[in-house]
C-alpha cells in the first residue's frame, strides 16, 4: 500500500496524448482506474495507479484488450495524422510477478460512505452531511483534518468530529447552508482529504496515514443533492406498539375478536418513527384509550415519554396500565404530540401524528386490549451489570451496579438488598432506586479485599426483602423474588480487583466548530472539552491555554460533570489566527485548586493531554 503502479504502453509510431486518458487494472475482484502521467509525444505514454487499502491480487495484475479509454481526453498521432488505436495488442494476463497487497504499509482508508439525506435523497438547509472515513489499522487524529465536498460549483469543508468517531472509522460534518445547491449530486475527489494544519498518524506508530482516496472518492449521485433553500420540518411516519402483554393468552370477546390484554401494572409502549431527527422542547405526552378513559371519567389516559429508551428518530411514549381500566383494542390520538421540534431548527415545531397513521396503528394493533381489574405477580424478566470502567475489571472504589427488570411495575419499600458472589465471598448490593418502574437498581462499592478474577456471579436465589417489601404497583401483590434463567454465573466482562486503582486520565479532548463551519467570529464562544476515562472530582477554578497565533488565551470552565470538563474563551477584538488554533501538551491547569479521582478525594488525575494535543 502507497507504492505505485506503473504501466508503459508502446505504440509503433510517437503519440500525443491530450486530457487524462485512464488505463483499467483488473486487480483481484476490482476494476481500478491507472491514470495518464507523462509521455506525450513519444511511442511510450505511462499510466500510473496508487495502490490503495483493500487492494489485493495474489495472482497479478490483468490488462484486458479493451483497457485503454480516453476518458474525454484523446490520443493521436504525432503530427496529426489522425487518431491511435485504442485495442492492445498485448495484453497482461495474471502477472505472478506483479502481485498486489493493499493491506502492507501505513493506514490508509478502505472505504468512504455518506450518510442518507433525511428528506430522501436531498440535504436540506441546516442539515449534517456526514462522510464517514474507514481506515484498514486504527489511527490517531491531532488537530481537525477536513473532506472537501464539491456541491455545485462550490467546495465546503466537512471538519472532523472527533466525538462521533472511533479508531478506524473517522467522521467529518459539514451543516448545509441557505445558499448551498447541488442538484446532480455532492462529490468528493480523490485528494479530498487534507490536514489542514492537523495530522493522521497509524496508531502506535509516527507514520502518517495514506491520505489519498482514489478509487473511493464519491462520484456524483442523485441520492445525495443538496438544496439549501429548503427546509422541510420533520414529521411523523409511523406509529408503532412496542411491547406486548406479558400473558399471550388470547381472549375472544363477545364481539367476537381475539385479544391479548395487558394487565395491572404492565406498561403499554407506544414508539412514533420521524423521517428526521427530532429534538423534545417541552413535556410530549399522547393520549391513549379513550373510550376506557371516559368510564373513569377522564378524557384520556396519558402516556408519558421516556427519554432514556429515545433516540433522535424515535420517541418512546409508556402508560402504565391502572386499576379498573379496560378496552379491547388499541386506540390513540390524532394530532400529538406537542413539544417536539425539528433538531436542524427547534425554533420550528416538527410535524403531529396524522389520522392516517393512526388508522394504521389501530388495524395493526387491534389485538391489544387493556385488563386492570386483572393481577399478576411480578416476575422477573431480565439482568444487566453496568460495564466497568477500565475494560472488564471493576477496581477499588467502583461502583458495581445491577439491574433486575420486571415484567410488570413495581413499588419498593424500604432496602432490599441482591446477594452477589465475588470470589469466595458473597457482597450485598442494596436497592438504589426504581420504584414505580419495573427496573430496579442495586448498587454495591467494590473495596479493597474484593478479587474475583472469573467474574461476578449472581445466583437465581440472591434477591432478597431485606424487611422491605417489592409488590405490584397499586396492591397488595407481591413479586416473585427468583432470578430464575436470568441468574449470572462467572460473566467474565466483569471482573474484580480491590487491590487496583488507575488514576483517571485524559480520555479525548475536541474543540467544538464555529457557528460558521470554518472561522470563530467576534463575541463567538470557543469551547474545548476535556474528557477523563474515569469520574473526576473538581475543586477550585483550572483553566486550559489555548494557543490563538501570537498568544495564549486561558479557557475556563463553563460545565463540569462526571467525567467531563468543558471550557470556553469568547473571541474578543485581538484574537487572530489564520492557520488554526493550537492545544499543546501541559495546557490544562490547576491554579491551586485539584482534579482528583471521584473514589478519592486524595488521588490526583493524571493531567497529561498526550496524544490529544493538536496544532493549527
Amino acid at each position: 500500500m502507497g507504492e505505485t503502479i506503473e504501466v508503459r504502453v508502446d505504440f509503433d509510431q510517437a503519440v500525443t496524448v491530450v486530457g487524462t486518458p485512464l488505463l483499467a487494472l483488473n486487480i483481484g475482484d476490482d476494476l481500478r482506474q491507472a491514470r495518464y502521467a507523462s509521455g506525450t509525444g513519444t511511442t511510450s505514454p505511462r499510466f500510473r495507479y496508487p495502490v490503495l487499502p483493500g487492494d489485493v491480487d495474489t495472482d497479478g495484475i490483468s490488462v484486458g484488450v479493451t483497457a485503454l479509454t480516453l476518458n474525454g481526453g484523446r490520443i493521436h498521432l504525432s503530427g496529426g495524422l489522425g487518431n491511435a488505436s485504442l485495442v492492445l495488442g498485448h495484453t497482461i494476463t495474471d502477472s505472478a510477478a506483479h502481485r498486489v497487497d493493499g493491506s502492507q504499509g501505513s493506514a490508509g482508508v478502505q472505504n468512504l460512505t455518506l450518510n442518507t439525506p433525511g428528506g430522501g435523497d436531498t440535504y436540506e438547509r441546516a442539515e449534517n452531511i456526514e462522510v464517514t472515513l474507514t481506515f484498514t489499522k486504527a489511527v490517531v487524529v491531532h488537530g481537525l483534518p477536513q473532506v472537501a465536498l464539491q456541491i455545485g460549483t462550490a467546495t465546503r469543508q466537512a471538519v472532523f468530529a472527533p466525538e462521533s468517531s472511533t479508531a478506524t472509522e473517522l467522521l467529518f460534518r459539514y451543516t448545509v447552508a441557505q445558499t448551498d445547491l447541488d442538484t446532480d449530486g455532492i462529490g468528493i475527489g480523490p485528494r479530498a482529504l487534507t490536514l489542514s494544519g492537523a495530522s493522521i498518524l497509524e496508531a502506535g506508530s509516527s507514520a502518517n496515514a495514506v491520505l489519498g482516496l482514489g478509487n473511493r472518492a464519491f462520484s456524483r449521485s442523485a441520492d445525495h443533492k443538496v438544496s439549501g433553500g429548503v427546509f422541510n420540518a420533520a414529521k411523523p411516519i409511523a406509529v408503532d406498539l412496542t411491547s406486548n402483554p406479558v400473558d399471550q393468552t388470547i381472549h375472544t370477546t363477545r364481539s367476537g375478536f381475539e385479544v391479548r390484554f395487558y394487565r395491572l401494572g404492565e406498561v403499554v409502549e407506544v414508539t412514533i418513527t420521524y423521517d428526521r431527527p427530532v429534538v423534545v422542547t417541552g413535556t410530549p405526552t399522547l393520549s391513549l384509550y379513550r373510550i376506557a378513559a371516559i368510564r373513569l371519567g377522564r378524557d384520556h389516559l396519558v402516556a408519558s415519554y421516556v427519554s432514556e429508551a429515545s433516540t433522535p428518530t424515535k420517541l418512546v411514549f409508556r402508560y402504565v396500565v391502572e386499576a379498573d381500566v379496560r378496552q379491547n383494542d388499541f386506540e390513540m390520538t390524532t394530532g400529538e404530540p406537542s413539544g417536539v421540534a425539528d433538531a436542524r431548527d427547534p425554533t420550528v415545531a416538527a410535524g403531529t401524528v396524522p389520522f392516517t397513521l393512526v388508522q394504521t396503528a389501530y388495524v395493526n394493533d387491534d389485538d391489544h386490549g387493556i385488563r386492570g381489574e386483572w393481577q399478576a405477580d411480578p416476575r422477573v424478566k431480565a439482568v444487566s451489570l453496568n460495564a466497568p470502567v477500565a475494560g472488564d475489571t471493576y477496581e477499588r472504589g467502583e461502583t458495581i451496579e445491577v439491574t433486575v427488570v420486571f415484567d410488570r411495575v413495581v413499588d419498593v419499600t424500604g432496602t432490599p438488598q441482591l446477594a452477589l458472589r465475588i470470589g469466595s465471598a458473597t457482597r450485598q448490593a442494596n436497592y438504589s432506586g426504581g420504584t414505580g418502574t419495573a427496573e430496579l437498581k442495586f448498587r454495591y462499592p467494590v473495596v479493597q479485599a474484593d478479587s474475583d478474577a472469573n467474574g461476578v456471579s449472581i445466583a437465581a436465589n440472591a434477591l432478597t426483602l431485606n424487611s422491605g417489601t417489592i409488590k405490584l404497583i397499586g396492591v397488595a401483590t407481591d413479586a416473585q423474588l427468583g432470578l430464575g434463567t436470568h441468574a449470572v454465573t462467572n460473566d467474565a466482562d466483569h471482573k474484580v480487583d480491590g487491590t487496583r486503582v488507575t488514576t483517571p486520565r485524559i480520555s479525548g479532548v475536541w474543540l467544538f466548530r464555529p457557528r460558521s463551519g470554518q472561522t470563530f467570529g467576534l463575541n463567538e464562544r470557543m469551547v474545548v472539552n476535556v474528557r477523563f476515562n474515569r469520574p473526576i472530582t473538581v475543586t477550585g477554578r483550572p483553566s486550559l491555554d489555548l494557543a490563538i497565533g501570537e498568544r495564549t488565551v486561558q479557557m475556563n470552565p463553563i460545565v463540569i460533570r462526571s467525567n467531563r470538563i468543558r471550557f470556553a474563551h469568547r473571541v474578543r477584538v485581538n484574537d487572530f489566527d489564520d492557520d488554526g488554533v493550537s492545544l499543546f501538551e501541559g495546557a490544562l491547569k490547576l491554579n491551586s485548586g485539584a482534579i482528583n479521582d471521584a473514589r478519592s478525594a486524595t488521588t490526583p488525575a493524571n493531567l497529561a493531554i498526550g496524544r490529544y494535543a493538536f496544532t493549527n
